[in-house]
């Protein structure tokens, strides 16, 4: 599933590094005009999938679709050896917005009920995500060194989005260990999204540290990272203790422990050993 706000932190990301990139210097108009697309096309294809459009805006988010693709298509057509044209076109491919036509049911107020065919936003532009993963996979490839872990890093999101947590982490664990070399934020973003890729693997724990050991990397965030370890601790120690208690309390009593509470309840008395009710008689044998 799609990170909700990859969309946005992907487009500030890559309009930095466009602005720096050799290569789309080369190819300004339509790696420019593909930047402006997608940007345009997420801000109004996003709340799109949350209401109904009008049929205007549907018309728009389909226009901007069709003509990005093409754009980044073009873009790979004009320099297959341009890192940001393959980028452009997997982010299309993976994360554009795109209309599809749905039948639905709906109901008058006789309670009839009819089929309708109705337009709907969808993120993504194509069925399977091969070959937009291919691109991005192909722009880390074509990348220059200092600008690598950048592309390496979207990369694994686009592959943690598309469910594809092993693959993901081998991207990861590798950037992690410094193949490529990480930015300290760079390495943040990793650690937290190693933190998805264990909570995608259901290991909550891995996911709690690899999160703390992100926020750890930054000298403000560390002590606070500290306080929360020290209250996880305390946390875990108060529910182990009520668990304990509440486990305590559940214990079926004896029989006997049972009878004697109940006496004492009664008649106020303890009851007394055995012995005390019939004591042993010596008879002598005449």
């Amino acid at each position: 599933m799609k990170t909700a706000c990859w969309t946005m932190g992907f487009v500030l990301c890559v309009c930095a590094a466009f602005a720096a990139q050799t290569d789309a210097q080369q190819q300004p108009d339509t790696l420019a005009q593909c930047v402006e697309g997608f940007e345009h096309n997420a801000a109004l294809g996003a709340p799109l999938t949350m209401r109904d459009g009008k049929p205007a805006e549907l018309r728009e988010v389909a226009d901007l679709a069709e003509r990005g693709v093409k754009l980044a298509r073009q873009a790979v057509a004009q320099n297959s050896d341009s890192a940001q044209a393959h980028y452009w076109l997997g982010s299309w491919l993976l994360y554009g917005y795109g209309i599809i036509e749905v039948e639905q049911i709906s109901f008058d107020p006789e309670g009839g009920a009819r089929t309708e065919t109705v337009s709907q936003v969808i993120q993504g532009l194509i069925g399977a995500p091969d070959e937009g993963i291919a691109e991005l996979a192909r722009a880390v490839e074509l990348a220059p060194k200092e600008e690598k872990g950048a592309y390496v890093l979207d990369h694994a999101t686009a592959l943690l989005d598309y469910d594809r947590t092993f693959d993901a982490a081998g991207l990861l664990k590798a950037a992690w260990a410094g193949d490529p070399p990480l930015a300290q934020e760079q390495k943040m973003r990793a650690g937290l999204l190693l933190s998805d890729v264990s909570a995608a693997e259901g290991n909550l724990d891995g996911a709690r540290g690899w999160i703390y050991t992100a926020l750890s990397l930054d000298p403000v965030g560390a002590s606070a990272v500290e306080r929360l370890r020290h209250l996880d601790v305390a946390q875990v120690a108060e529910m182990l203790a009520a668990a304990a208690a509440a486990e305590a309390a559940e214990q079926p009593i004896e029989p006997e422990a049972e009878a004697e509470e109940w006496q004492e309840e009664t008649t106020g008395e303890e009851i007394g050993s055995e012995e005390e009710y019939y004591p042993e008689e010596n008879y002598e044998v005449e």
